[in-house]
């Protein structure tokens, strides 16, 4: 009889059911994962076809860092919103606080805005 390392469980006094068990908690770790830097790449894609009047003012404001641009370019966008235009502002929307959150951690004018937005969006 041959045995494969395979059959062989990887620590002393393990079964194969516990290896099972585990290669499935890591197979189910790197899926969530692979999905999760997926899905931010859909949305990071989708966000660059917004469609708004002021929007790529907006977007080139937060690339500069220039957060009191960003918020004062979102007010313009939207106080001249439409019905139709609802859809298109919650993506720049996303957009602007996904850039915002990332950069937050190193930086505090990023943080300040990200606040200043959050007080904007709801209204206070």
């Amino acid at each position: 009889m041959v045995l494969v390392s395979a059959d062989l469980p990887s620590k002393p006094g393990e079964s194969r059911s516990m290896m099972d068990r585990r290669s499935a908690l890591w197979a189910t770790v790197a899926g969530s994962l692979l999905c999760v830097s997926g899905c931010k790449k859909a949305a990071q894609t989708e966000a660059t076809t917004i469609n708004l009047k002021g929007a790529p003012e907006v977007l080139a404001a937060l690339d500069r860092k220039d957060y009191d641009a960003v918020i004062r370019g979102m007010v313009e966008v939207r106080s001249s919103l439409t019905d139709e235009q609802r859809s298109e502002y919650s993506k720049l929307l996303r957009k602007v606080k996904d850039v915002m959150l990332d950069r937050m951690a190193t930086d505090e004018a990023a943080a300040k805005a990200y606040q200043g937005l959050r007080l904007l969006e709801s209204g206070r």
